[in-house]
């Protein structure tokens, strides 16, 4: 999450595990700041992720690794005063349909909110050329199906 002084970290990769420290850095002093995270998630850290920024204090984080296995999550991340505040809006046993766990891919945030994925890889490394849409009002996935004419990256 960036706003015009401050750029959230949240997660990355220490050693064997998922790190799950949350960090503020303000651009204006270059001081770094370890923010306190409220949540009811166990196992927070994750790497090779991919973040929405929505510009007013929150973003959505997807996917990525968990303690080494691929999850197919959306988090909520809220700042509020000092803390982060972070809850789980979407996965496999919250969502009827979406996209499949994954890592390395990317995803995008259009004016009004809405949220698109594209690519990764699956647990057996094969490469994905899906495309998703997150609609963030009501947590629901959709495919964007591409037809034979359509340009498939």
């Amino acid at each position: 999450m960036v706003t015009a002084k401050d750029i959230v970290f949240f997660g990355g990769n220490r050693a064997e595990s998922s790190s799950s420290p949350v960090f503020l850095l303000n651009l204006a002093t270059n001081v770094w700041q370890n923010i306190a995270v409220k949540t009811k998630i166990t196992n927070l850290g994750r790497d090779d992720h991919a973040s929405a920024d929505f510009r007013d204090g929150s973003f959505l984080v997807f996917g990525g690794y968990v303690n080494g296995s691929r999850v197919d999550e959306v988090l909520k991340l809220k700042q509020e005063g000092a803390s982060l505040n972070i809850e789980q809006i979407a996965c496999g046993e919250l969502t009827t349909a979406g996209p499949a766990a994954r890592a390395g891919f990317s995803v995008g945030v259009s004016a009004d909110k809405q949220v698109y994925l594209f690519g990764g890889q699956e647990d057996d490394n094969r490469k994905l050329n899906d495309i998703w849409h997150f609609n963030t009002a009501t947590a629901a996935w959709t495919q964007i199906e591409l037809g034979a004419e359509d340009f498939k990256p």
